[in-house]
């Protein structure tokens, strides 16, 4: 389509749009700022070049490009959600479940904006209601991992430890592609003692995100805990290795491994 007419935006929007499904941001923002010059008021296009930024933590950026697209399009329940979701990304949590709200009343079946509400109502204290939200999102759609992985976190900060276990597994049943609910699995089960089965899903969380620092360094800590020294040290050695300058556990890694080859 581009080769045949270069000043077509829908093409360049569609194009961006599968570029950022495959995580290149760079090639999608180029995209979607194209078909925006073509056509200042591709509302679809400000609203993928939202996304895109958001994904780069430019929440201003963001903010302003979602802002834009509600302008030329007007309310619609993705674009007021994804406004919402940028506002919590940036601690804007009333703000952000005014605009879950909204983008339920246009759509009350909208299961991402009951998962978005239901985190924004957890991060602000609100258990109680984080989990109706979560009920309702699994209700609609009952393969939503998310939104079991999700309500898992709450019951777990609510004491309910076997409710929040029987969710992070149908989380990971639905999708064991998601590190979160496998770390977290694993967290539970370090805490119970239980070193091997708290190994496993560390594993497979580092499975499901090959750069996951953390997910290396619990295995490690696991193995610690079990008596295994050397298998410990190797493990947190390798953690070491992955460590990106903004690891924020580097200081509790470097220190466990100097007290490790020290025994």
């Amino acid at each position: 389509a581009l080769q045949a007419n270069p000043t077509f935006s829908l093409a360049f929007r569609y194009r961006g749009t599968a570029k950022r499904l495959l995580k290149d941001r760079a090639g999608a923002k180029a995209d979607y700022e194209k078909a925006i010059e073509i056509d200042p008021n591709d509302g679809w296009a400000w609203n993928g070049l939202g996304l895109v930024r958001a994904d780069e933590e430019d929440f201003a950026g963001a903010m302003e490009a979602h802002e834009k697209a509600l302008s030329v399009i007007g309310d619609n329940a993705i674009l007021v959600y994804n406004r919402g979701r940028v506002r919590r990304m940036m601690g804007k949590r009333k703000e952000a479940i005014a605009d879950f709200d909204k983008a339920l009343l246009l759509c009350p079946t909208h299961v991402w904006s009951l998962v978005e509400r239901g985190n924004a109502r957890a991060e602000m204290g609100n258990l109680e209601g984080s989990l109706l939200d979560y009920d309702v999102a699994i209700r609609i759609d009952p393969k939503h991992a998310k939104a079991f992985a999700n309500r898992a976190m709450s019951h777990l900060r609510m004491g309910n430890v076997e409710k929040g276990k029987a969710d992070l597994d149908e989380s990971i049943r639905l999708d064991p592609n998601d590190d979160f609910p496998w770390f977290t699995r694993g967290g539970v089960k370090l805490d119970e003692g239980d070193f091997a089965g708290a190994i496993v899903d560390f594993q497979g969380s580092l499975r499901a995100n090959p750069q996951y620092t953390r997910a290396q360094m619990m295995i490690g800590v696991s193995r610690h805990l079990s008596g295994d020294t050397a298998g410990a040290i190797a493990d947190l050695e390798k953690a070491q290795q992955m460590a990106t300058p903004r690891f924020g556990w580097r200081k509790e890694l470097d220190e466990l491994l100097r007290q490790l080859k020290g025994q």
